[in-house]
């Protein structure tokens, strides 16, 4: 789940991002991300997290996965509305639109 934040930031800072942005070819906001996650030292992204597994494996480092709580996915399947196929196929497309 991603959440929305707001903040202001002075000029000058704000002008360092916006330059650092173009020059990257990454938005302000994915910029602000990183060096977040890079501060508090805990990759949230999926693909930080790939990153960071990845990483190990090739270093051969014995890594931390994130812990899968399988009870909450069953649960979650099976509570999915069992459609038949033309129904799968309406609802997928709307998901699309």
């Amino acid at each position: 789940m991603t959440r929305l934040l707001s903040f202001k930031l002075p000029s000058g800072l704000f002008s360092s991002l916006e330059t650092t942005s173009k020059q990257e070819g990454v938005s302000k906001g994915a910029l602000v991300r990183k060096a977040l996650e890079k501060f508090l030292n805990k990759p949230t992204s999926e693909s930080e997290q790939i990153k960071k597994i990845t990483k190990g494996l090739l270093m051969r480092k014995k890594i931390s996965a994130p812990k899968i709580d399988w009870d909450y996915l069953r649960e979650k399947v099976s509570a999915k509305q069992q459609l038949t196929p033309e129904e799968e196929v309406l609802a997928s497309r709307r998901r699309n639109l």
